[in-house]
Parts: C-alpha cells; sequence; structure tokens
C-alpha cells in the first residue's frame, strides 16, 4: 500500500514541481519518515524510471542519487 502511495504522490508532485528537485526530494524525506526502507524506495524509483518518458528520466535519476547517497552528504537521504 505504502508503495502505490509513494508512487501517485511522486507522479502528482511532478506534475506540479517545474522541475525543482528539492520539492520532490521533500517527499522523499517524507516517506522515509514514515517508514519507507532504502531498497523499497529506490524500487519504486526504479519501476517508476522505467514506465516515463525521457524528459523526465533524469528528475528519476537524480532522485535516486539522493536515496543511495550519490550526491553532497548534505542532500543524502538515507
Amino acid at each position: 500500500m505504502i508503495d502505490e502511495d509513494f508512487r501517485q504522490s511522486l507522479l502528482s508532485k511532478m506534475s506540479i514541481s517545474q522541475g525543482n528537485i528539492l520539492f520532490l526530494r521533500e517527499l522523499l524525506i517524507e516517506y522515509k519518515e514514515a517508514g519507507m526502507d532504502k531498497n523499497s524506495m529506490m524500487n519504486n524509483l526504479i519501476e517508476l524510471r522505467s514506465s516515463c518518458n525521457s524528459d523526465v528520466e533524469d528528475v528519476f535519476l537524480d532522485l535516486m542519487d539522493f536515496v543511495t547517497g550519490f550526491c553532497n552528504s548534505s542532500f543524502r537521504i538515507f
């Protein structure tokens, strides 16, 4: 249930984010605080990325970087 909520919330926020990746990062933090673990979050991002069109693929890659820690340490989620 949390996975489906996460995917729907993220897609909804993407439509209003106007390319603001930090706005979307806040949603990931909310789900982490609600109990979503790193593997579940990554699996959902991978699934969404595979079903998206190429113009938003970079957004998913950036979000994955926040989750995996492949970013500035101040932006890491886990």
